[in-house]
């Protein structure tokens, strides 16, 4: 009994030395701005989300105002290549569930500071 405890643990030690070497740290996919294709959802309210915004090429832009879901819902999106956002934490919150149900996973999150303002989120999902 003893040696299948042991062995189980030791299992587990190194599946979990495994994925930690296989994973890609939150932060070092590419940002918000690099990179073309793919959708940028940003907070126009916010100078940090336009000044990211204004800086994006090759995406198409989608400032968020009112209900997410619908800002969600209306926009076309392809897979291949993913979908980004500049925005509120609330905001960032809903669009990952729904882009979740769809297949997506979060590759990148950053929390941004601003100046007395809502805290803003950096995000990429493939």
């Amino acid at each position: 009994m003893t040696d299948l405890i042991i062995n189980r643990r030791a299992t587990l030690r190194l599946g979990g030395a495994t994925l930690a070497a296989l994973s890609v740290p939150v932060g070092t996919a590419t940002s918000a701005r690099s990179g073309p294709g793919g959708l940028l959802f940003f907070e126009p309210s916010s100078a940090v989300a336009r000044a990211e915004a204004k800086a994006t090429k090759g995406r198409r832009l989608v400032a968020l105002g009112g209900d997410p879901v619908c800002h969600w819902r209306d926009s076309p999106r392809s897979r291949q290549d993913g979908v980004h956002g500049v925005t509120r934490w609330s905001d960032y919150l809903v669009l990952r569930g729904l882009a979740e149900e769809e297949g997506y996973r979060v590759a990148r999150e950053e929390r941004r500071e601003t100046m007395g303002g809502p805290m803003i989120v950096s995000w990429s999902m493939a």
